[in-house]
């Protein structure tokens, strides 16, 4: 498994680094362009943003929001509100999958009838 900052052999840093913040600049100019038209429709002001999946992890994606967007925003954790035995399960690790299984999450506290 790579780990953030590893060189990947026949791969340009800097041609990988400008792809990634042409990608992240362009997915926080749609996010924008989808609260934009919201409020424009509504009376409704957003004052969170919660990111969640893989695309959360993206490498300036959070940062950019919080540029461009004058509320808060947030990467989301599930598993803030769960007791786990930190013995069995790395607390990096943990953080790491956070915002990828918040979903997972969801279904799993779910109960019979919901």
């Amino acid at each position: 498994m790579l780990k953030t900052g590893e060189q990947i052999e026949g791969i340009d840093k800097d041609i990988l680094d400008q792809t990634i913040t042409k990608t992240v600049s362009s997915i926080a100019r749609e996010i924008q362009r989808t609260i934009d038209f919201f409020t424009g429709q509504t009376l409704v002001e957003i004052s969170h943003i919660y990111l969640s999946g893989g695309t959360a992890k993206m490498h300036g994606l959070k940062e950019m929001l919080e540029d461009k967007y004058t509320g808060q925003v947030q990467i989301v954790d599930p598993f803030k509100a769960i007791k786990y035995d930190k013995k069995i399960f790395d607390t990096e690790y943990m953080n790491d999958i956070a915002p990828i299984a918040a979903i997972c999450v969801g279904l799993a506290s779910r109960k019979s009838g919901d």
